[in-house]
């Protein structure tokens, strides 16, 4: 049995458990089924660990309520988790300082040495393979394979491989017209990552927070970017408020300003109200140039608002699941599309 079909195996055994356990559960018996091999066997195409992916990113789909369309990059935002190819090379990186510290008459020691005369002859050799590795996934990162390679120059690298990482999900969120909401605005306030601050709130609004932040929601927006059997993709201008069809239906105009609805105002004034009473300068912020998303990232980022954000949340997102989204009549969006 594969590694995979393991990994899928426990994936659907766990997954209905509690999110505050979901960290434990996956590093204990996932986990070990998705990195076994990685230091011996490196990853030189990203076939290699397509399947592998698929079991990772089901898991958390499904641990954080989201659509199986849900962007990766948000997933490992949200988590907190390094992406699998990465975290594969970074064991494997370790691996190979372990082998480096070796006494030079170990054998394991001297297979190191092998596959390094053997690169620097242009033959393969595991150590040809790192370097395809870091040329796919890394490519800022120098490895002196010609010379005599230290361990410390090893934790370097993995430092390296870890801001490469990084910098790969912040460039999807930054290009992404659905990461709006992790894009920040304010930089001295960081984004609270969702699973950690509200585990301890009911699941349905931490599941209505992650679903806001990771654009996994149900507001037109995001539903009809999707093509369906009987409809075609609808452009973003046309994917109007199903309550007063004025503007479009984003996160931005669901939470802060929709008027076509009159207990979804009666809730938003409650919540206005609520922050105002917790942070005093909201009234101001209201008021000011600010947009409607730069006054959503304030609500996302203020500690002391979570909870009652988080609730808010999840109370609109039940007055919209109350109503089918509206889709524009075709011959109008058709139109403007030609």
């Amino acid at each position: 049995m594969s590694n995979a079909v393991k990994a899928r195996t426990m994936k659907d055994t766990l997954c209905a458990q509690m999110e505050n356990r979901s960290r434990r559960i996956f590093y204990g018996r996932i986990d070990p089924y998705l990195v076994n091999g990685c230091e011996v066997v490196l990853d030189v195409n990203a076939r290699t660990t397509a399947s592998l992916e698929a079991v990772l990113h089901d898991f958390w789909r499904r641990i954080l309520g989201v659509h199986d369309k849900s962007t990766v990059a948000f997933l490992y935002s949200e988590t907190g988790i390094t992406p699998l190819p990465y975290r594969r090379l970074l064991l494997a990186l370790r691996y190979f300082r372990y082998l480096l510290l070796l006494p030079d008459r170990h054998y394991s020691h001297l297979a190191v040495s092998v596959a390094l005369d053997l690169a620097c002859q242009g033959k393969p050799s595991w150590i040809s393979d790192l370097l395809h590795v870091f040329s796919r996934l890394a490519p800022n990162v120098h490895l002196n394979w010609r010379g005599d390679v230290e361990p410390t120059s090893i934790d370097d690298i993995m430092d390296a491989v870890k801001l490469a990482a990084s910098t790969s999900l912040a460039t999807v969120i930054d290009h992404s017209p659905k990461g709006r909401p992790l894009r920040g605005f304010y930089t001295d306030i960081p984004l609270p990552l969702s699973l950690r601050p509200l585990v301890d709130k009911p699941p349905e609004d931490l599941v209505a927070i992650t679903r806001l932040v990771m654009s996994s929601y149900i507001f037109a927006v995001e539903v009809l970017r999707w093509r369906e059997r009987y409809r075609k993709f609808v452009p973003r201008k046309w994917r109007l408020c199903r309550f007063c069809r004025l503007s479009v239906e984003d996160e931005v105009h669901a939470l802060l300003s929709c008027t076509g609805h009159i207990e979804l105002m009666h809730r938003r004034d409650r919540f206005f109200t609520e922050v105002t009473a917790i942070v005093p300068t909201f009234h101001e912020l209201r008021t000011s140039p600010c947009t409607g998303l730069e006054q959503l990232w304030f609500l996302m980022r203020v500690p002391d608002l979570r909870y009652t954000f988080a609730k808010y949340v999840h109370d609109v997102l039940d007055f919209f699941a109350t109503v089918p989204v509206y889709v524009p009549p075709p011959p109008l969006w058709e139109h403007y599309r030609s």
